[in-house]
């Protein structure tokens, strides 16, 4: 039976400094298809639904299901404005609620939001952490602001995320990861 997620090694594709979605993903089709035969073993249908079965979930887990782009003013401590944004991810729904950090980060973009999420994905469906993955970044320095500026930039950007339904106790749980701590999610 053909790969389901055939992954091709082709000279041809390859990239000689591909971003870190692309190599999350190049990863991914490789487990795939590492995994595709004793995946399928446990599934009790013909060997043609097995395979379309296994095709179907591999699709359903792979893509990042939301990606929001949001940009938020704060009022900072030497009296100015200044517009900031940020990432939010959620890789998988599979169970909700999803849980992910939220890092500051100044050079992050929206692939590397969405090939962090990824791994995180994977790792607790394999283990049976009952929670989507989720992850975003707030691109910022956060060695350039206060303690004050910090609490309001983390507040005014999950409220822009609560505003537009992307985050509630029952959908996504924000959790600290890089550049963020207590402080910044309490």
């Amino acid at each position: 039976m053909p790969a389901c997620c055939p992954y091709s090694d082709a000279a041809s594709e390859r990239e000689d400094n591909p971003n870190f979605f692309k190599m999350v993903e190049g990863f991914f089709h490789r487990s795939a298809n590492v995994m595709e035969d004793k995946l399928v073993e446990d599934i009790h249908e013909s060997e043609e639904q097995k395979y379309n079965r296994m095709s179907g979930i591999l699709r359903i887990i792979k893509p990042c299901n939301h990606v929001l782009s949001v940009s938020f003013p704060i009022w900072q401590d030497d009296c100015f404005w200044e517009v900031i944004k940020g990432y939010p991810t959620q890789q998988s729904q599979h169970r909700k609620p999803c849980k992910g950090g939220i890092q500051y980060k100044t050079n992050v973009s929206v692939d590397e939001v969405k090939a962090l999420a990824l791994p995180v994905t994977y790792k607790c469906a394999v283990v049976n952490v009952p929670f989507g993955r989720a992850k975003a970044s707030v691109k910022i320095n956060s060695k350039n602001y206060s303690d004050n500026e910090l609490e309001k930039i983390t507040g005014r950007f999950t409220m822009e995320l609560a505003k537009k339904g992307f985050i509630c106790p029952g959908i996504d749980l924000p959790e600290p990861d890089m550049n963020t701590g207590e402080q910044e999610m309490s």
